[in-house]
């Protein structure tokens, strides 16, 4: 990062909607918040994921909407927001990648570690944000990738230095997928493995972790049945997304961190707890 004292850092937003309805004013919550760091040049890209046709408009010089690609949920969406910076050279020392559903895990996150998580991406030179952790520490394997952790995709933050490395955003194709869960609901589930193709190339630790993790621990979990095995599909390749991106984050040599240090966060959350859960801190702009 070269920027002089003078010169503002800058943000670029990568924020996906799909469903408006169901996370109402979920980007106008955001920007409310980033608004108050006026030490910051925050540009945004609004992907409308639900568009059917093919919209560039710009909104004003800080928010451009354009049309997204549900196919892949966030992560196709923010493929198109990344065509579109490369195609209009637009400078930014960090990305902010984000989702409408961000609200649902907590509400204060920018408010209370925005800083921080620009500090630690920068410094670092780090991708930054929260984890699903295997709460057994047991390890995940897809194809030759193995873990126990994947970031979580509803939002981190990725630096140029790490963002130039690549092309592609999308780490799992229709084809790789398809090999992995059936396109066709099964005519029985009686347990987990039955969600999954008999030569799927991940362990039987991974398939458990989705398939409780989406039926039984998600905010919005999954009953299975014919008319919702395509959301179940859809999740499951969002997961393995996620894991595909932090397997090749971690290949390329850069660290994942936390948003902010654990000692912050716990006494973050300490403090939460006293004043009560709708209580701020006011950080530092």
């Amino acid at each position: 990062m070269d920027r002089s004292k003078t010169q503002k850092l800058k943000i670029i937003v990568l924020f996906v909607q799909y469903n408006q309805s169901k996370y109402d004013n979920s980007f106008d919550t955001l920007k409310s918040d980033l608004d108050k760091f006026t030490k910051y040049d925050i540009k945004y890209i609004v992907i409308d994921n639900s568009l059917d046709k093919i919209v560039y408009r710009k909104i004003n010089r800080n928010i451009t909407l354009i049309s997204g690609d549900n196919t892949g949920r966030e992560f196709t969406g923010w493929q198109q927001g990344l065509k579109i910076i490369k195609e209009l050279n637009l400078d930014y020392d960090l990305i902010l990648f984000i989702n409408e559903a961000y609200l649902a895990y907590n509400d204060s996150f920018l408010s209370n570690y925005l800083n921080s998580a620009v500090k630690r991406s920068l410094r670092y030179n780090a991708v930054t944000g929260s984890f699903d952790i295997d709460e057994k520490k047991r390890m995940l394997r897809l194809y030759n990738y193995q873990d126990n952790k994947w970031l979580r995709s509803n939002i981190f933050f990725v630096p140029k230095i790490i963002m130039e490395k690549f092309d592609d955003f999308i780490f799992m194709s229709d084809e790789k997928f398809d090999k992995i869960i059936p396109v066709v609901y099964p005519e029985k589930i009686e347990s987990y493995r039955d969600c999954f193709t008999a030569h799927a190339d991940l362990n039987e630790t991974f398939m458990e972790k989705t398939y409780t993790w989406l039926t039984e621990k998600w905010h919005s979990k999954i009953e299975l049945k014919e008319d919702t095995w395509q959301l179940f599909r859809i999740k499951s390749r969002a997961i393995f997304n996620e894991f595909l991106f932090t397997a090749t984050i971690r290949s390329l040599g850069f660290e994942l961190l936390w948003f902010a240090s654990p000692p912050t966060i716990l006494i973050r959350r300490i403090f939460r707890k006293i004043l009560g859960k709708n209580k701020q801190f006011t950080p530092k702009r």
